[in-house]
């Protein structure tokens, strides 16, 4: 498919001259280069020219770049540009965290563990919640219901699609000037403009049938997950509690069954909950050969319910079922096969 001429923008525009001047060209010269007329490029670098096609920024940067395949110039462009000119590009790779003057150190995760960034998305959350609260409720009641509306398709948004929609809110609508009329009429204008586009997708037959269909199964199934999820935190402490008196009568013969039943009806479970990178955690039954693999699989599950807490209302251990679980890990390391 061919991709309409790209809007050149300040950030663009600058690189080229700053490249242009490095490699020691004028702009007449990278011009004629570029296969153009020698007054094409100055159109660009003094703002006449507004758009351009994807050939000639690939033209413009192999020669600034002393490139000559496409690939090796499509991500320097795509990251100066902050959009995809590839296919396989994502908008994920176009974000540079390191680079971005917007975040700040304490909202960035220090490490990938799920609780952190847990924390990190109720946090930030948290702190919206309260603004659109605010600003919503000062509203008249018109504008109110636009608000809502507006909600709500941001939430199918982000259940349907939600890499587009985080492409969306990474748009940096701060920069936006309220009080320069010009720029902000401009700025309404152009999302208005989108999400008539994306409205008219949005209202086609198929998609409002997609819709109701995929709504009503999730429903379901959230359903059954919040089902799943209160039955094994309460078989988890249960299992704990049988693992526990067995350990303390020495009876280490038949740990081979227990475990096959803590995996059946707890690991099993879990998978359907958590995520494909915390299911990934979790171990093959084959890997658990001795008493400190299955300590780190109790410890493991242990971590995932705390997770789960707040998604499935999970109520969280009492006193007497940690000094269980602590009695029952302090027991199983002195089992050094399990049979």
């Amino acid at each position: 498919m061919k991709m309409d001429k790209l809007l050149i923008t300040d950030n663009l525009r600058q690189n080229i001259v700053e490249l242009r001047k490095k490699n020691g060209l004028s702009a007449y010269e990278l011009s004629e280069k570029s296969g153009h007329s020698k007054y094409w490029l100055p159109n660009i670098e003094n703002g006449k020219t507004q758009k351009i096609s994807k050939e000639d920024l690939l033209s413009i940067y192999s020669i600034l770049l002393n490139k000559n395949e496409d690939s090796a110039v499509i991500p320097y462009i795509e990251q100066i540009i902050q959009q995809p000119l590839s296919s396989d590009t994502s908008w994920y790779q176009l974000h540079s965290v390191q680079e971005s003057n917007i975040l700040h150190n304490k909202y960035i995760p220090q490490s990938h563990s799920p609780e952190q960034l847990k924390l990190v998305i109720n946090s930030e959350f948290s702190n919206i919640k309260q603004q659109l609260f605010k600003i919503i409720s000062d509203q008249p009641q018109e504008n109110q219901k636009a608000a809502l509306n507006a909600l709500e398709t941001f939430r199918r948004s982000v259940y349907f699609n939600p890499e587009l929609s985080l492409a969306l809110i990474n748009i940096p609508l701060f920069g936006v000037d309220s009080e320069n009329s010009n720029e902000y009429c401009t700025c309404i204008n152009d999302l208005t403009a989108l999400a008539a586009k994306y409205n008219d997708f949005a209202n086609r037959k198929d998609i409002r049938q997609k819709l109701y269909i995929e709504e009503n199964i999730n429903k379901q199934l959230e359903e059954e997950n919040y089902q799943t999820a209160q039955q094994v935190n309460t078989n988890y402490y249960n299992l704990l509690s049988l693992l526990k008196d067995q350990l303390v009568n020495g009876q280490y013969n038949n740990l081979f069954n227990f475990l096959n039943m803590f995996y059946s009806s707890i690991v099993e479970s879990l998978k359907r909950l958590v995520s494909d990178n915390l299911k990934n955690e979790l171990p093959d039954i084959n890997e658990i050969k001795n008493g400190d693999n299955f300590c780190d699989l109790i410890m493991y599950c242990s971590k995932l319910l705390i997770l789960l807490q707040d998604d499935y209302n999970l109520s969280p251990p009492t006193r007497e079922q940690i000094s269980t679980y602590m009695r029952v890990i302090h027991l199983l390391r002195e089992v050094s096969t399990i049979q």
